[in-house]
């Protein structure tokens, strides 16, 4: 398929390429961020490291607070979820323009196959009109990063859950699975919560949501695995790692102990996001796990887009679980 062509593509690059890519997209995020606030001008990496912090004067630093002292206002949320929600648009918005030519006439997901179910979004959809959807997603990427928690950011948003809908609706479905169906979940929470006239309630309902949705994806999962033999003995993951499309890297271990210790670790991890709703402590602790283990993905498997969809959304857990425990 030609989403797997890409992840193959990406696969292909050297680690320092890809390393460099996934840095410029990150320090991207952080730039942007230090341009919009407000705190006095520290160094890039501390902008980035207080974004789960409490705002902090030069002498004082996120590894000087326990959980119980980071703030996890509405707003300290949206922001942060925005820049990461903008970084996974841009992201996916990139990987679709690479995919121009296969959505062409003579391409294997031509417009006269799919524009059956169209309707009046015909136009939108059509190869020069699909170009203008994704200008439009990289557009409005930039303005809800700086933007965030205003008016212009709902704006933003909304703009931003609409065409990635079109997208969906463009190839019969999402392009890339379940990143594609967090990602709309995350910018649909989004727009909830930066409603100018929306109560305090309402704004914390859409970050409730998308914490909820991306408990439920992880237990959803796990107790799938759970369920198959084969992820007790290692056969799965096993599987995934002989997939010539995913191009696993040479130093991934094969050994059938290892591989199956690995995938034991998958569905405790997994199996734990409940947990995270109980302290902030625990949720702290599971929020490092998901990132090690979506950072593991995108190396192993080229799985770029779980990295940012998801990463987008664990900002919510942090603000759910002080919420829960108020």
């Amino acid at each position: 398929m030609p989403v797997e062509r890409w992840s193959a593509n990406w696969r292909s690059l050297p680690c320092r390429r890809r390393g460099a890519l996934t840095a410029t997209l990150a320090g991207s995020g952080a730039w942007c961020f230090a341009q919009h606030s407000s705190t006095p001008a520290i160094p890039i990496t501390r902008r980035v490291v207080s974004l789960f912090a409490k705002p902090c004067s030069t002498t004082t630093g996120f590894l000087s607070m326990t959980p119980r002292t980071m703030p996890f206002t509405v707003d300290a949320t949206v922001q942060t979820m925005a820049i990461l929600a903008a970084i996974a648009v841009i992201v996916n918005a990139l990987e679709l323009w690479q995919l121009r030519p296969v959505m062409a006439n003579d391409g294997i997901w031509r417009a006269s196959i799919l524009a059956g179910d169209w309707g009046i979004l015909t136009p939108l959809l059509q190869p020069r009109g699909f170009v203008g959807v994704l200008l439009l997603q990289l557009g409005a990427a930039c303005v809800l990063v700086v933007a965030a928690g205003t008016s212009i950011g709902a704006l933003s948003a909304g703009i931003l859950t609409t065409t990635t809908l079109l997208a969906a609706m463009r190839f019969r479905g999402t392009v890339n699975g379940g990143s594609d169906a967090m990602l709309f979940t995350v910018l649909g929470g989004l727009t909830l919560a930066q409603l100018p006239a929306a109560s305090l309630p309402l704004r914390e309902a859409g970050l409730l949501y998308v914490a909820a949705q991306l408990s439920l994806s992880y237990l959803r999962a796990a107790l799938v695995k759970v369920r198959e033999g084969g992820w007790w003995t290692g056969e799965a993951l096993q599987a995934f790692l002989t997939v010539p499309a995913y191009r696993v890297p040479t130093w991934m271990p094969r050994n059938p102990r290892v591989v199956q210790g690995m995938g034991v670790v998958v569905m405790a991890f997994e199996c734990s996001a409940p947990l995270a709703w109980t302290t902030p402590t625990a949720c702290v602790a599971f929020i490092l796990a998901a990132a090690a283990f979506h950072i593991g993905a995108a190396a192993v498997f080229g799985l770029n887009r779980f990295l940012w969809a998801w990463g987008a959304a664990l900002p919510s857990l942090w603000y759910a679980v002080h919420r829960v425990a108020l």
